[in-house]
This record gives C-alpha cells, sequence and structure tokens, in this order.
C-alpha cells in the first residue's frame, strides 16, 4: 500500500520539509517526519470515528472517504490518513452544485466525509455522515503515532484495493468516475523516484 511506500521514504528523507502556499499567500512548513506522525495519528482517529458506528463498503467493494477541503498541508495530511487505513479517498469540490454532490455521494456511498470547519454547505451531505476536520483533530491528539497495521487497516493491506475516486465532468453532462488502485498509484511513484 501506498502508506508502506511513504514510509520508506520517509526514512530516506528525514529532513526534507513539505512547504505550502495556501490561497491567501500565506506559507505553511511542515517537516517530513512530522507529517508522517500526524497523519498516523489523524489514521488512528479515523478508524476511531468510524467504528463508533457499523458501517460497510460500497457496491464495488471500496470503503471510500470523501474530503471536502481546501488547499493545504492538512489536506494533504488527511489524504495520507485515509490511504493508511486502506480507503479511498473522494475528492469533492466545495463548490460543487448540490446535484453533482449527491450524484457522487449516491454512487460512491462513501462511509465518511471530511470538510473544513468552515464548510457552509452541510446539508450537502445529509445522506452521508459527515465530520469536521477540527472535530477529528481533536481526535487525534490523543492517538498514537504509530503506523497502522494491515490488521488495523480497513482492506487488510490488499495492494489492489482503490486509493482514488476522481469525477470526470462526463461527456454526457453525468459525473463519471475513474477509480485508482494503491498499486497503480505505487507504480507511477516508484518510476517517478527511480527515472
Amino acid at each position: 500500500m501506498i502508506s508502506c511506500y511513504f514510509g520508506v521514504i520517509l526514512i530516506r528523507s528525514i529532513k526534507i520539509i513539505l512547504t505550502l502556499i495556501d490561497e491567501n499567500s500565506l506559507k505553511q512548513v511542515t517537516k517530513f517526519i512530522e507529517l508522517n506522525q500526524m497523519s498516523n495519528q489523524l489514521a488512528h482517529a479515523l478508524l476511531n470515528v468510524l467504528n463508533s458506528k457499523p458501517f460497510t463498503a460500497n457496491n464495488d467493494g471500496d470503503f471510500v472517504v470523501g474530503i471536502i477541503m481546501k488547499p493545504s498541508d492538512i489536506l494533504i495530511m488527511t489524504l495520507l490518513a485515509i490511504w493508511k487505513i486502506g480507503a479511498a479517498y473522494l475528492p469533492l469540490d466545495s463548490q460543487f452544485p448540490q446535484n453533482r454532490i449527491e450524484h457522487i455521494l449516491s454512487e460512491t456511498k462513501p462511509i465518511l466525509v471530511i470538510h473544513d470547519d468552515d464548510y457552509e454547505r452541510i446539508n450537502y451531505l445529509k445522506s452521508v455522515k459527515a465530520v469536521k476536520y477540527g472535530n477529528l483533530k481533536r481526535e487525534a491528539i490523543n492517538s498514537p503515532p504509530t503506523i497502522i497495521s494491515d490488521d488495523e487497516s480497513l482492506t487488510h493491506g490488499k495492494k489492489d484495493a482503490m486509493a482514488i475516486i476522481s469525477y470526470t465532468s462526463g461527456s454526457t453532462g453525468k459525473p463519471k468516475g475513474v477509480r485508482l488502485s494503491h498499486q497503480i498509484i505505487f507504480q507511477r511513484v516508484h518510476w517517478q523516484l527511480h527515472a
């Protein structure tokens, strides 16, 4: 899975810094090792939130977690946490019209949607379990910074599990989902690092 490969990269790259500039031109700097530890804590918190109520995989056998968040280091940390628990990441734009969000949610059947604390269109998410990032972060504070084991993950380390489901506009005007597995992304990252 991606999270295992991420750990290997981390060991080789402990001093690397992640720098992001948000839409307000504010610079955010995070050390790679801190990003890994925080995403591990967030992954444990995600599992705690998910295990508080019964859930099942969708019709394709995928565990999908939707995200409605602005680009930031927090978004990257959340994406990594989703992958570390063995779920697929479903990006949702906060500016999508209601019918597009409802269509995507009804097709993918996410087990959870994580959104920015200031996301105002919460009524769009009435059909799914949703959590504010701030609430998840509070849960993560007391979580261990250790890696989620394959036994703890939702997919038990299956390499062909989905990593991302991304929606195109669709040639008919109806959004269509494109599913990419952890294995495909792993191969792409591996190729880029060794090319």
